[in-house]
């Protein structure tokens, strides 16, 4: 009878320890399980928290080159009005200078003459700058309207070549050598007029503005299924790092000695905006301190050509 008794104590003692091990071994295995998936929630906050700084570093800089940009644009903006204000300023002082001098009565007829021409100049380049100023607020909002027309090349340039031969002296660039080089056979061409002749006036007034000795050249060559045309300079050149001053408003070549020239400052970028309008390229080659060549192209299409654009 005792035996029976300690046998049954002894299994039931087995028994205990057998499930006391195989409750803990559950019960480590659960806590392995919960920790584990503590462990992938830790890490999956991680990599969102990872993530979120990512974004808010991408904002960051997107941010800062928001504010730079409207820095530089703040900046470009207060350069252009101060650089418009003495623009305008330079005509009418002339405009008013020369009315008033109109006025006197014991002036000869000779200087009346020149006092009519210099005010006549004045008011043009007055009217020039009114001009690029509505220019360029069409272009941004893409009002600017091309009005292609027949008409001889050479015309147009022998009217240009003739208004700056008779306005470099009065600019005091009388020096300066200034030659045109056409066709002589002439071209016939059907495109806008207006603003191919814009484009050369912005880039041989650009010319003559940078160059005070030397010379400057302007013409144009048939080229296949395009007429590209150039205008060369002997001036102060740009630099290599400022040449993308075609793409720029307002912005100006510096000369030697962080030396400043007249100007607003978006001639240029207007030449480029009318050139891809007309369908064409413009360019660069220039060595600072011995010249810039400007070229630009447009598509050349005879006269006879003109039903498929109008069609």
């Amino acid at each position: 009878m005792m035996l029976n008794i300690a046998t049954v104590v002894l299994v039931s003692l087995i028994v205990a320890v057998g499930l006391g091990g195989l409750i803990g071994y559950l019960y480590k295995k659960r806590i392995s399980a919960l920790l584990e998936e503590k462990n992938g929630q830790l890490s999956d906050a991680e990599q969102k928290i990872e993530s979120l700084n990512v974004q808010l570093n991408e904002a960051r800089t997107v941010l800062r080159d928001a504010r730079n940009k409207a820095d530089e644009a703040e900046k470009l903006r207060s350069t252009f009005v101060a650089n418009l204000s003495h623009e305008i300023r330079i005509p009418l002082n002339s405009i008013v200078g020369f009315v008033s001098l109109l006025s006197k009565r014991n002036i000869s007829e000779a200087q009346r003459v020149l006092y009519m021409e210099n005010i006549a100049h004045s008011s043009n380049d007055l009217l020039h700058i009114i001009d690029d100023i509505l220019d360029l607020s069409q272009i941004e909002t893409g009002n600017m309207r091309i009005v292609r027309q027949n008409f001889e090349l050479n015309d147009l340039m022998e009217e240009l070549h003739k208004a700056f031969f008779e306005s470099k002296n009065r600019r005091g660039k009388e020096k300066i050598e200034f030659t045109l080089n056409s066709s002589a056979e002439g071209l016939s061409v059907f495109t806008d007029e207006a603003r191919v002749k814009q484009i050369l006036y912005n880039l041989i007034t650009n010319a003559f503005k940078f160059t005070d000795k030397g010379s400057v050249e302007f013409g144009y060559e048939k080229q296949k299924d395009q007429i590209l045309f150039y205008v060369r300079d002997t001036g102060i050149g740009i630099a290599q790092d400022h040449q993308d001053i075609i793409s720029k408003r307002f912005q100006k070549p510096i000369g030697e000695n962080n030396k400043s020239f007249a100007g607003i400052g978006f001639g240029l970028a207007i030449a480029g905006d009318l050139t891809k309008l007309l369908g064409g390229k413009i360019w660069l080659e220039s060595e600072q301190g011995r010249g810039t060549t400007f070229f630009f192209s447009v598509p050349f299409v005879k006269a006879a050509e003109t039903s498929f654009f109008n069609s």
